[in-house]
């Protein structure tokens, strides 16, 4: 009878032993388990919280689809005043737009060009309070400081065109057409001294600009006559 211990099929037994299933660490199991107990615990208030962010985040995207909407419709508004009266609905429609500051200086400027001056200048110091940098604003407080002048409020007027020679982040041609203003301003009120003053000042700000070559015109055309000597002349002759 044959030894079980030196049988062939125990020592094939022996020699090549079965392999058997690898074990997951008791670790790794512990972890699935208690992620496992936690979303059983939890579950109800995790899909509410999934929800709720859906819901942000497709309000944020709704909410930039509207903005765009409304911005398109409001350049099309825009875009369709073309008369006085739709300018003015417009940027009555629209007082916190920036288009609707571009409107009112369109108005202002319109009312220029007609004569009305007393609205061209309410019109610009309306839109001199809401545009504050950049070449808009600079060309409305060109507009506002002319316009002051010749409504007679010469010092009001004369205050503002200098805010914008001032200025060296100003464009130099709208610098320029200030200085020359306040030129003709105080040409106009025979100021001689301050007419050679702005024109002094063109050349630094522009020497080559239409601008400075009239302002020395007006220097010229208002420099004082000098009286003739009746002595020199005797002496001549």
């Amino acid at each position: 009878m044959p030894d079980p211990a030196t049988s062939p099929g125990s020592k094939q037994a022996a020699g090549n032993p079965t392999p058997s299933a690898p074990r997951a660490s008791g670790g790794l199991l512990l972890t699935e388990e208690r992620l496992h107990q936690f979303w059983l615990n939890n579950r109800s208030y995790i899909t509410l919280l999934i929800a709720l962010v859906s819901l942000v985040v497709l309000a944020k995207y709704g909410w930039e689809h509207y903005l765009e909407q409304q911005e398109t419709e409001v350049q099309q508004a825009y875009s369709g005043a073309t008369t006085v009266d739709l300018l003015r609905k417009f940027a009555a429609d629209h007082p916190n737009h920036m288009l609707a500051h571009i409107a009112e200086l369109r108005l202002a400027d319109q009312a220029y060009a007609a004569g009305r001056l007393a609205e061209a200048r309410d019109d610009y110091g309306h839109v001199s309070l809401f545009l504050k940098t950049g070449p808009l604003a600079a060309r409305t407080l060109l507009g506002l400081g002319v316009s002051q002048i010749q409504t007679g409020e010469t010092a009001e007027g004369e205050a503002t065109l200098k805010q914008l020679t001032d200025d060296k982040t100003v464009y130099e041609a709208t610098r320029a057409e200030a200085a020359y203003q306040l030129a003709s301003a105080a040409a106009a009120a025979g100021r001689h001294e301050d007419v050679e003053k702005y024109a002094a000042q063109l050349m630094q700000i522009s020497p080559n600009s239409p601008w400075t070559e009239r302002a020395f015109a007006l220097e010229t055309e208002t420099a004082p006559t000098r009286p003739v000597n009746p002595q020199a002349i005797s002496i001549g002759k």
